[in-house]
């Protein structure tokens, strides 16, 4: 179960990165942050966010477009 949610879907690049950040900063160590997107820079845009920032991707899924991912806060 996640701690928070990000629907980003419709949103383009860098949105989606930017709303994710914010929350982030948020969020307390281990907690976790879904997010829903459907840019399709999406996939490689949040990789190289959870790589810069030290988060952890935990799962980054697409189907039909539309992209999936949970990041847990480091």
């Amino acid at each position: 179960m996640s701690d928070a949610v990000v629907d980003a879907r419709g949103l383009k690049c860098p949105i989606p990165i930017a709303k994710i950040s914010g929350v982030m900063k948020k969020l307390e160590s281990g907690q976790i942050l879904e997010v829903m997107a459907n840019d399709r820079a999406f996939g490689r845009d949040v990789q190289a966010f959870c790589r810069v920032s030290g988060n952890q991707l935990e799962s980054l899924d697409e189907t039909d477009g539309e992209f999936k991912a949970v990041i847990k806060k480091t």
